[in-house]
């Protein structure tokens, strides 16, 4: 992925450019870890006589280590402890504790990650004073800032294309147009939700199979209830993977409203 520059949000937003660096930027990016795919704990249980065998992954969260020069303006009177005071803000943004990290190409935002800072060593007395910020992050992907909206053909069949690189939650919405005691859907993989419920004709059901905002809920009569209780003890979330996925289910008795989903990145 091409990218020119990393942005950090917190009281104060902080640009790190990587080209077209000028005389005057008050931040210099000397180097930056993290940025790339982070480790994977890999699950195997051993076999008598056999192979290992594979029961799944789980990516580690994010850590992000940036060493950054300061770089002083003494004629517009900004001091090194000006540029080190307006880094603080990172510690302690208004909302919460934790600020955005953006990676852009020519000031347009491509991905970003929430993250806490874990670790702030100012170094004040180099030669050219820097500091180091170590920044732990909620999720193992980055995020793409923007939701593509899939444009539905078939009920029963859909294609969708993943734009990242990493895989990524569902979000769907669907009004059924007649009585069904359950709704069924699949990815491409097979994983498989069967939400066991009595639906009416108009019922709009809402299902987000991201991580950290899992939910269905049912729509009626301007009412809207969570009913994740009906989601059958067998099921499983559904995910993008990589490239072109199949999402399918046998129920007819629906039609689209929407269907989307964030892009996820692996890395730069």
């Amino acid at each position: 992925m091409k990218f020119t520059s990393i942005r950090l949000k917190g009281l104060y937003t902080i640009d790190l450019p990587i080209s077209n660096i000028r005389a005057t930027d008050p931040y210099l990016l000397k180097s930056a870890e993290g940025l790339g795919p982070p480790e994977v704990n890999i699950f195997i249980s051993k076999t008598t006589n056999m192979d290992g065998y594979y029961k799944g992954r789980q990516a580690q969260y994010r850590e992000i280590v940036l060493n950054i020069g300061l770089n002083p303006n003494y004629q517009n009177d900004i001091t090194i402890s000006d540029l080190r005071t307006e880094l603080y803000g990172l510690l302690s943004p208004l909302a919460s504790d934790s600020f955005d990290i953006f990676i852009l190409n020519n000031d347009v935002e491509l991905m970003q990650v929430q993250g806490y800072i874990k670790k702030f060593e100012i170094m004040p007395f180099t030669a050219e004073p820097e500091v180091q910020l170590t920044i732990s992050c909620l999720k193992a992907s980055f995020e793409s800032p923007n939701t593509i909206f899939i444009e539905t053909i078939s009920d029963t069949y859909q294609e969708v294309l993943n734009l990242g690189t990493a895989e990524a939650g569902l979000i769907l919405e669907i009004e059924f147009q007649s009585e069904c005691t359950n709704f069924t859907i699949s990815d491409s993989r097979g994983n498989t939700m069967v939400i066991n419920h009595d639906f009416f004709e108009l019922d709009i059901l809402n299902i987000d199979t991201r991580p950290g905002n899992r939910s269905i809920t049912l729509q009626r009569d301007n009412t809207i209830e969570s009913i994740i209780y009906s989601l059958s003890m067998q099921s499983e979330w559904l995910w993008l993977y990589g490239g072109l996925n199949v999402i399918t289910t046998p129920n007819t008795e629906f039609a689209w409203r929407t269907l989307s989903y964030i892009p996820q990145y692996w890395g730069i």
